[in-house]
């Protein structure tokens, strides 16, 4: 059992982060509707504030790239969180596979030999 405030801290931490990650492996269409929203989101700000205070172009300009930047890197994560997931899955169903190929074959050798089962 975790005793100090910290380790109570990073427990809870770590079961939020825990849902959060079933959460967005249960809904990835809803998180790309959001990344992509947050991306128009961006764009439209910079337009904006452009136009609104042309005198800050250089200022207006950076926040814009660190913004996105930032943005493309904790999509990136959350992807490769994605593809993570999907590759464990498709290892077990290539493992399952390969069990039930090698059982059918047994089965077929068996059913040839006139053996019962």
């Amino acid at each position: 059992m975790i005793k100090s405030i910290n380790g109570k801290v990073f427990c809870l931490l770590d079961r939020a982060y825990q849902n959060l990650r079933i959460f967005y492996h249960r809904n990835y269409s809803l998180f790309d509707i959001l990344f992509l929203l947050l991306y128009f989101s961006e764009q439209f700000l910079l337009i904006y504030y452009l136009f609104r205070f042309p005198e800050y172009i250089s200022e207006i300009v950076s926040v814009f790239a660190l913004a996105v930047i930032t943005t493309v890197s904790i999509q990136k994560t959350i992807l490769d969180s994605k593809n993570k997931e999907v590759r464990e899955a498709y290892t077990d169903l290539w493992i399952n596979h390969n069990i039930l190929w090698k059982e059918y074959d047994k089965l077929k050798n068996i059913r040839r030999k006139g053996e019962k089962l």
